[in-house]
Protein backbone atom coordinates (compact mmCIF):
# COMPACT_ATOMS: atom_id res chain seq x y z
CA UNK A 1 0.00 0.00 0.00
CA UNK A 2 1.37 3.44 -0.95
CA UNK A 3 1.88 6.19 1.62
CA UNK A 4 -0.98 8.22 0.12
CA UNK A 5 -3.36 5.27 0.39
CA UNK A 6 -2.31 4.70 3.98
CA UNK A 7 -2.92 8.34 4.86
CA UNK A 8 -6.36 8.22 3.21
CA UNK A 9 -7.22 4.96 5.00
CA UNK A 10 -6.28 6.38 8.41
CA UNK A 11 -8.06 9.69 7.81
CA UNK A 12 -11.31 8.16 6.48
CA UNK A 13 -11.44 5.50 9.21
CA UNK A 14 -10.81 8.05 11.96
CA UNK A 15 -13.29 10.56 10.56
CA UNK A 16 -16.03 7.94 10.10
CA UNK A 17 -15.71 6.68 13.67
CA UNK A 18 -15.61 10.19 15.18
CA UNK A 19 -18.48 11.49 13.07
CA UNK A 20 -20.58 8.48 14.07
CA UNK A 21 -19.77 9.08 17.73
CA UNK A 22 -20.73 12.76 17.49
CA UNK A 23 -23.96 12.08 15.60
CA UNK A 24 -25.27 9.01 17.41
CA UNK A 25 -23.84 9.03 20.95
CA UNK A 26 -25.84 11.02 23.54
CA UNK A 27 -24.76 14.65 23.77
CA UNK A 28 -21.95 15.24 26.26
CA UNK A 29 -21.44 18.28 28.48
CA UNK A 30 -18.52 19.45 30.61
CA UNK A 31 -18.41 22.21 33.19
CA UNK A 32 -15.73 24.20 31.34
CA UNK A 33 -17.83 24.45 28.17
CA UNK A 34 -19.93 27.32 29.49
CA UNK A 35 -17.02 29.69 29.99
CA UNK A 36 -15.50 28.89 26.60
CA UNK A 37 -18.91 29.61 25.08
CA UNK A 38 -19.28 32.89 26.98
CA UNK A 39 -15.90 34.15 25.77
CA UNK A 40 -16.59 33.06 22.19
CA UNK A 41 -19.93 34.90 22.19
CA UNK A 42 -18.27 37.99 23.69
CA UNK A 43 -15.77 37.94 20.83
CA UNK A 44 -18.60 37.76 18.29
CA UNK A 45 -20.40 40.62 20.03
CA UNK A 46 -17.29 42.82 19.86
CA UNK A 47 -16.62 42.70 23.62
CA UNK A 48 -13.25 40.97 23.29
CA UNK A 49 -12.08 38.27 25.67
CA UNK A 50 -14.56 38.82 28.46
CA UNK A 51 -17.16 37.08 30.59
CA UNK A 52 -20.36 39.05 31.24
CA UNK A 53 -18.59 42.15 29.90
CA UNK A 54 -15.63 41.82 32.29
CA UNK A 55 -12.22 41.25 30.63
CA UNK A 56 -10.73 37.88 31.51
CA UNK A 57 -7.51 35.93 31.24
CA UNK A 58 -9.06 32.93 32.96
CA UNK A 59 -8.72 30.84 29.80
CA UNK A 60 -6.05 30.80 27.09
CA UNK A 61 -7.45 32.49 23.99
CA UNK A 62 -7.11 30.00 21.16
CA UNK A 63 -9.99 27.62 21.83
CA UNK A 64 -12.46 30.47 22.34
CA UNK A 65 -11.23 31.96 19.06
CA UNK A 66 -11.74 28.56 17.45
CA UNK A 67 -15.32 28.46 18.74
CA UNK A 68 -15.98 32.04 17.66
CA UNK A 69 -14.82 31.21 14.14
CA UNK A 70 -17.19 28.24 13.90
CA UNK A 71 -20.09 30.18 15.44
CA UNK A 72 -19.57 33.00 12.96
CA UNK A 73 -20.11 30.52 10.11
CA UNK A 74 -22.75 28.14 11.53
CA UNK A 75 -24.32 29.96 14.46
CA UNK A 76 -23.83 28.83 18.05
CA UNK A 77 -23.99 25.16 17.16
CA UNK A 78 -22.20 22.64 19.35
CA UNK A 79 -22.87 20.00 16.69
CA UNK A 80 -20.88 22.05 14.17
CA UNK A 81 -18.03 22.37 16.68
CA UNK A 82 -18.00 18.62 17.30
CA UNK A 83 -18.00 17.78 13.60
CA UNK A 84 -15.09 20.16 12.98
CA UNK A 85 -13.32 18.54 15.93
CA UNK A 86 -13.97 15.13 14.35
CA UNK A 87 -12.07 16.36 11.29
CA UNK A 88 -9.23 17.65 13.50
CA UNK A 89 -9.13 14.29 15.27
CA UNK A 90 -8.81 12.49 11.94
CA UNK A 91 -5.96 14.79 10.89
CA UNK A 92 -4.28 14.14 14.25
CA UNK A 93 -4.30 10.41 13.49
CA UNK A 94 -2.39 11.10 10.28
CA UNK A 95 0.14 13.26 12.15
CA UNK A 96 0.62 10.48 14.73
CA UNK A 97 1.24 8.09 11.81
CA UNK A 98 4.03 10.43 10.65
CA UNK A 99 5.51 10.79 14.17
CA UNK A 100 5.60 7.02 14.71
CA UNK A 101 7.05 6.48 11.25
CA UNK A 102 9.88 8.94 11.96
CA UNK A 103 10.48 7.68 15.50
CA UNK A 104 10.26 3.94 14.78
CA UNK A 105 9.48 2.66 11.30
CA UNK A 106 6.81 2.49 8.63
CA UNK A 107 4.96 -0.46 10.18
CA UNK A 108 4.71 1.15 13.62
CA UNK A 109 3.54 4.34 11.92
CA UNK A 110 0.72 2.65 10.03
CA UNK A 111 -0.61 0.71 13.01
CA UNK A 112 -0.25 3.69 15.35
CA UNK A 113 -2.42 5.77 13.04
CA UNK A 114 -5.03 3.00 12.89
CA UNK A 115 -4.85 2.45 16.66
CA UNK A 116 -5.45 6.13 17.34
CA UNK A 117 -8.34 6.15 14.86
CA UNK A 118 -10.05 3.41 16.91
CA UNK A 119 -8.93 4.23 20.46
CA UNK A 120 -12.06 5.09 22.52
CA UNK A 121 -10.62 7.85 24.78
CA UNK A 122 -9.35 9.69 21.69
CA UNK A 123 -12.59 9.21 19.79
CA UNK A 124 -14.69 10.70 22.57
CA UNK A 125 -12.74 13.99 22.64
CA UNK A 126 -14.57 15.08 19.48
CA UNK A 127 -17.84 14.91 21.41
CA UNK A 128 -16.92 17.52 24.04
CA UNK A 129 -16.81 21.28 23.54
CA UNK A 130 -13.45 21.43 25.29
CA UNK A 131 -9.93 22.36 24.26
CA UNK A 132 -8.56 18.79 24.20
CA UNK A 133 -9.07 18.10 20.48
CA UNK A 134 -7.42 21.33 19.39
CA UNK A 135 -4.61 20.76 21.89
CA UNK A 136 -4.00 17.22 20.59
CA UNK A 137 -3.44 18.35 17.01
CA UNK A 138 -1.30 21.37 17.88
CA UNK A 139 0.85 19.33 20.27
CA UNK A 140 1.17 16.54 17.70
CA UNK A 141 2.43 19.00 15.07
CA UNK A 142 4.89 20.33 17.67
CA UNK A 143 6.18 16.83 18.46
CA UNK A 144 6.45 15.99 14.75
CA UNK A 145 8.60 19.07 14.08
CA UNK A 146 10.62 18.45 17.26
CA UNK A 147 11.30 14.86 16.18
CA UNK A 148 12.53 16.11 12.81
CA UNK A 149 14.48 18.90 14.47
CA UNK A 150 16.39 16.53 16.72
CA UNK A 151 17.16 14.25 13.78
CA UNK A 152 18.18 16.91 11.25
CA UNK A 153 19.46 19.70 13.59
CA UNK A 154 17.89 22.20 11.16
CA UNK A 155 17.04 25.66 12.51
CA UNK A 156 13.73 25.84 10.63
CA UNK A 157 12.40 22.76 12.39
CA UNK A 158 13.28 24.15 15.82
CA UNK A 159 11.64 27.46 14.92
CA UNK A 160 8.49 25.71 13.68
CA UNK A 161 8.40 23.60 16.84
CA UNK A 162 8.50 26.81 18.89
CA UNK A 163 5.68 28.39 16.91
CA UNK A 164 3.39 25.38 17.31
CA UNK A 165 4.31 24.96 20.98
CA UNK A 166 3.33 28.61 21.39
CA UNK A 167 -0.03 27.91 19.75
CA UNK A 168 -0.45 24.82 21.94
CA UNK A 169 0.22 26.97 25.00
CA UNK A 170 -2.38 29.47 23.83
CA UNK A 171 -4.81 26.55 23.85
CA UNK A 172 -3.65 24.81 27.06
CA UNK A 173 -1.09 26.65 29.19
CA UNK A 174 0.41 23.45 30.63
CA UNK A 175 3.08 23.47 27.87
CA UNK A 176 4.39 26.93 28.82
CA UNK A 177 7.54 25.57 30.51
CA UNK A 178 8.19 22.65 28.15
CA UNK A 179 11.09 24.39 26.33
CA UNK A 180 12.86 24.82 29.68
CA UNK A 181 12.36 21.11 30.27
CA UNK A 182 13.90 20.41 26.85
CA UNK A 183 17.20 21.89 28.00
CA UNK A 184 17.52 18.79 30.19
CA UNK A 185 17.69 16.66 27.03
CA UNK A 186 21.09 18.24 26.38
CA UNK A 187 22.42 15.93 29.08
CA UNK A 188 22.02 13.13 26.53
CA UNK A 189 23.40 15.07 23.55
CA UNK A 190 27.00 14.89 22.31
CA UNK A 191 26.53 18.38 20.79
CA UNK A 192 25.62 20.36 23.89
CA UNK A 193 26.65 23.82 22.68
CA UNK A 194 24.83 23.60 19.36
CA UNK A 195 21.89 21.93 21.08
CA UNK A 196 21.66 24.82 23.54
CA UNK A 197 21.54 27.30 20.66
CA UNK A 198 18.87 25.33 18.79
CA UNK A 199 16.60 24.91 21.82
CA UNK A 200 17.05 28.63 22.50
CA UNK A 201 15.80 29.32 18.96
CA UNK A 202 12.77 27.14 19.75
CA UNK A 203 12.21 29.07 22.99
CA UNK A 204 12.45 32.47 21.30
CA UNK A 205 10.01 31.51 18.53
CA UNK A 206 7.58 30.20 21.17
CA UNK A 207 7.90 33.42 23.22
CA UNK A 208 7.23 35.51 20.11
CA UNK A 209 4.08 33.47 19.43
CA UNK A 210 2.72 33.91 22.95
CA UNK A 211 3.83 37.54 23.45
CA UNK A 212 0.87 39.34 21.78
CA UNK A 213 -1.50 37.66 24.25
CA UNK A 214 0.83 38.47 27.16
CA UNK A 215 0.92 42.14 26.09
CA UNK A 216 -2.87 42.18 25.92
CA UNK A 217 -3.04 40.81 29.46
CA UNK A 218 -0.60 43.43 30.74
CA UNK A 219 -2.64 46.22 29.16
CA UNK A 220 -5.91 44.89 30.60
CA UNK A 221 -4.71 43.86 34.08
CA UNK A 222 -1.47 45.77 34.62
CA UNK A 223 0.18 42.47 35.51
CA UNK A 224 2.51 39.96 33.87
CA UNK A 225 0.24 37.08 32.86
CA UNK A 226 1.99 35.01 30.15
CA UNK A 227 -1.07 32.94 29.32
CA UNK A 228 -3.82 32.70 31.93
CA UNK A 229 -4.54 33.34 35.58
CA UNK A 230 -4.34 29.75 36.68
CA UNK A 231 -0.88 29.15 38.11
CA UNK A 232 -1.85 29.92 41.67
CA UNK A 233 -5.30 28.30 41.49
CA UNK A 234 -3.83 25.06 40.14
CA UNK A 235 -1.20 25.00 42.87
CA UNK A 236 -3.72 25.69 45.65
CA UNK A 237 -6.16 23.04 44.40
CA UNK A 238 -3.33 20.53 44.06
CA UNK A 239 -1.99 21.14 47.57
CA UNK A 240 -5.16 21.63 49.65
CA UNK A 241 -5.38 18.21 51.26
CA UNK A 242 -9.17 18.05 51.86
CA UNK A 243 -9.78 18.36 48.11
CA UNK A 244 -7.52 15.38 47.32
CA UNK A 245 -6.00 17.42 44.47
CA UNK A 246 -8.81 17.86 43.24
CA UNK A 247 -10.55 14.56 43.88
CA UNK A 248 -13.10 16.45 45.94
CA UNK A 249 -14.52 18.11 42.83
CA UNK A 250 -15.85 16.41 39.72
CA UNK A 251 -14.30 18.54 36.98
CA UNK A 252 -12.19 21.35 38.35
CA UNK A 253 -12.57 24.54 40.31
CA UNK A 254 -15.61 26.78 40.19
CA UNK A 255 -17.21 29.08 42.69
CA UNK A 256 -20.15 26.70 43.09
CA UNK A 257 -19.80 25.28 46.57
CA UNK A 258 -22.06 22.32 45.84
CA UNK A 259 -19.28 20.86 43.67
CA UNK A 260 -17.18 20.18 46.76
CA UNK A 261 -17.28 17.20 49.10
CA UNK A 262 -17.84 19.65 51.91
CA UNK A 263 -19.19 23.20 51.66
CA UNK A 264 -16.37 24.33 53.98
CA UNK A 265 -13.90 23.41 51.19
CA UNK A 266 -15.77 25.67 48.80
CA UNK A 267 -15.69 28.45 51.36
CA UNK A 268 -11.93 27.90 51.83
CA UNK A 269 -11.44 28.34 48.10
CA UNK A 270 -13.53 31.50 47.91
CA UNK A 271 -11.98 33.02 51.03
CA UNK A 272 -8.49 33.16 49.46
CA UNK A 273 -9.63 35.40 46.61
CA UNK A 274 -12.34 37.44 48.29
CA UNK A 275 -12.15 41.09 47.25
CA UNK A 276 -9.14 40.59 44.94
CA UNK A 277 -8.72 41.17 41.22
CA UNK A 278 -8.07 38.03 39.09
CA UNK A 279 -4.30 38.62 38.92
CA UNK A 280 -4.08 39.44 42.63
CA UNK A 281 -6.19 36.38 43.47
CA UNK A 282 -3.89 34.14 41.45
CA UNK A 283 -0.88 35.41 43.42
CA UNK A 284 -2.78 34.81 46.65
CA UNK A 285 -3.59 31.24 45.65
CA UNK A 286 0.06 30.68 44.76
CA UNK A 287 1.21 31.91 48.17
CA UNK A 288 -1.38 29.76 49.93
CA UNK A 289 -0.40 26.76 47.80
CA UNK A 290 3.25 27.11 48.85
CA UNK A 291 2.10 27.47 52.45
CA UNK A 292 0.05 24.27 52.13
CA UNK A 293 3.18 22.39 51.05
CA UNK A 294 5.40 23.83 53.78
CA UNK A 295 2.82 23.22 56.49
CA UNK A 296 2.46 19.54 55.62
CA UNK A 297 5.20 18.26 53.26
CA UNK A 298 4.48 14.60 53.99
CA UNK A 299 0.78 15.14 53.28
CA UNK A 300 1.66 16.86 50.01
CA UNK A 301 3.92 13.95 49.03
CA UNK A 302 1.10 11.47 49.63
CA UNK A 303 -1.22 13.74 47.67
CA UNK A 304 1.24 13.75 44.75
CA UNK A 305 1.14 9.94 44.74
CA UNK A 306 -2.67 10.08 44.58
CA UNK A 307 -2.52 12.62 41.73
CA UNK A 308 -0.04 10.42 39.85
CA UNK A 309 -2.40 7.44 40.17
CA UNK A 310 -5.38 9.52 39.06
CA UNK A 311 -3.47 10.87 36.07
CA UNK A 312 -2.23 7.48 34.85
CA UNK A 313 -4.76 4.89 36.04
CA UNK A 314 -8.16 6.54 35.71
CA UNK A 315 -9.72 6.88 32.28
CA UNK A 316 -11.25 10.17 31.12
CA UNK A 317 -14.99 10.10 31.66
CA UNK A 318 -14.76 6.97 33.78
CA UNK A 319 -16.55 8.58 36.73
CA UNK A 320 -19.48 10.41 35.12
CA UNK A 321 -19.71 9.90 31.33
CA UNK A 322 -19.47 6.09 31.37
CA UNK A 323 -21.49 5.61 34.57
CA UNK A 324 -24.67 4.57 32.68
CA UNK A 325 -22.68 2.09 30.54
CA UNK A 326 -20.91 -0.34 32.94
CA UNK A 327 -20.06 -2.96 30.27
CA UNK A 328 -18.61 -0.35 27.91
CA UNK A 329 -16.71 1.14 30.83
CA UNK A 330 -15.21 -2.25 31.72
CA UNK A 331 -14.19 -2.85 28.11
CA UNK A 332 -12.53 0.55 27.82
CA UNK A 333 -10.67 0.01 31.10
CA UNK A 334 -9.34 -3.34 29.83
CA UNK A 335 -8.15 -1.76 26.57
CA UNK A 336 -6.67 1.21 28.45
CA UNK A 337 -4.63 -0.91 30.87
CA UNK A 338 -3.50 -3.18 28.04
CA UNK A 339 -2.25 -0.12 26.17
CA UNK A 340 -0.33 1.05 29.26
CA UNK A 341 1.34 -2.36 29.70
CA UNK A 342 2.29 -2.56 26.04
CA UNK A 343 3.54 1.04 26.13
CA UNK A 344 5.91 0.25 29.01
CA UNK A 345 7.28 -2.68 27.02
CA UNK A 346 7.48 -0.49 23.92
CA UNK A 347 9.52 2.14 25.76
CA UNK A 348 11.87 -0.52 27.14
CA UNK A 349 12.50 -2.14 23.75
CA UNK A 350 12.36 1.11 21.76
CA UNK A 351 15.18 2.72 23.71
CA UNK A 352 17.56 -0.05 22.67
CA UNK A 353 17.78 1.32 19.12
CA UNK A 354 17.88 4.94 17.90
CA UNK A 355 16.67 6.08 21.31
CA UNK A 356 17.18 9.77 20.52
CA UNK A 357 14.42 9.54 17.90
CA UNK A 358 11.98 8.72 20.70
CA UNK A 359 13.21 11.50 23.00
CA UNK A 360 10.54 14.11 22.02
CA UNK A 361 7.71 11.70 22.84
CA UNK A 362 9.30 10.58 26.10
CA UNK A 363 9.99 14.20 27.06
CA UNK A 364 6.40 15.34 26.59
CA UNK A 365 5.00 12.28 28.43
CA UNK A 366 7.38 12.86 31.35
CA UNK A 367 6.76 16.62 31.39
CA UNK A 368 2.96 16.25 31.55
CA UNK A 369 3.29 13.63 34.27
CA UNK A 370 5.53 15.82 36.43
CA UNK A 371 3.50 18.99 35.99
CA UNK A 372 0.15 17.39 36.78
CA UNK A 373 1.57 15.41 39.68
CA UNK A 374 3.02 18.56 41.24
CA UNK A 375 -0.03 20.75 40.55
CA UNK A 376 -3.29 18.88 40.09
CA UNK A 377 -4.61 16.10 37.95
CA UNK A 378 -7.88 14.86 36.57
CA UNK A 379 -7.95 11.99 34.05
CA UNK A 380 -8.73 14.13 30.99
CA UNK A 381 -5.48 16.06 31.46
CA UNK A 382 -3.73 12.91 30.23
CA UNK A 383 -5.53 13.03 26.88
CA UNK A 384 -3.06 15.29 24.94
CA UNK A 385 -0.20 12.78 25.42
CA UNK A 386 -2.24 9.60 24.90
CA UNK A 387 -1.19 9.42 21.22
CA UNK A 388 2.41 8.85 22.35
CA UNK A 389 1.31 6.15 24.81
CA UNK A 390 -0.33 4.48 21.82
CA UNK A 391 2.77 4.73 19.63
CA UNK A 392 4.88 2.99 22.26
CA UNK A 393 2.09 0.43 22.83
CA UNK A 394 1.98 -0.42 19.12
CA UNK A 395 5.77 -0.70 19.02
CA UNK A 396 5.63 -3.01 22.05
CA UNK A 397 2.87 -5.15 20.53
CA UNK A 398 4.70 -5.55 17.22
CA UNK A 399 7.88 -6.45 19.10
CA UNK A 400 6.00 -9.20 20.96
CA UNK A 401 4.67 -10.57 17.65
CA UNK A 402 8.20 -10.48 16.27
CA UNK A 403 9.51 -12.43 19.27
CA UNK A 404 6.76 -15.04 18.93
CA UNK A 405 7.43 -15.41 15.20
CA UNK A 406 11.16 -15.77 15.87
CA UNK A 407 10.42 -18.37 18.55
CA UNK A 408 8.18 -20.29 16.17
CA UNK A 409 10.79 -20.27 13.41
CA UNK A 410 13.48 -21.46 15.86
CA UNK A 411 11.32 -24.40 17.01
CA UNK A 412 10.49 -25.29 13.42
Amino acid sequence: MSNKKEVCLIFILALAVRAAFVLFFPSLFAADTGQYDDIACSLLNGDGFSVSGIPTAGRPPLYSLFLAGIYSLFGQSHLAVKLVQAILGAISCVIVYLIAKESFNHKVGLWSGIAMALYPPLISTAGFVLSEELTIILLAISILFLTRAMKTKEVKHYALTGIFLGLTTLCRSITLLFPIFLYLTLLFSPFKRRGFVLISILLVSMILTVTPWTIRNYIKFNAFIPCQTDRGVNLWVGTYLPLDGPGGMPYGVTSAQDEYKCSRDGEAFLEVSRGLSPSEADKAYYREGIRNILNNPSGYLLLCIEKFKRYWFWIPGGVEVLKPYPKIKLGIYIVYYLVLLLAVFGVWTGLKKDWRDKLPMLAIILYFTIMHTLFFAVPRFHIPVMPYDLIFAVAGFLKILQLFNYSGVSKG
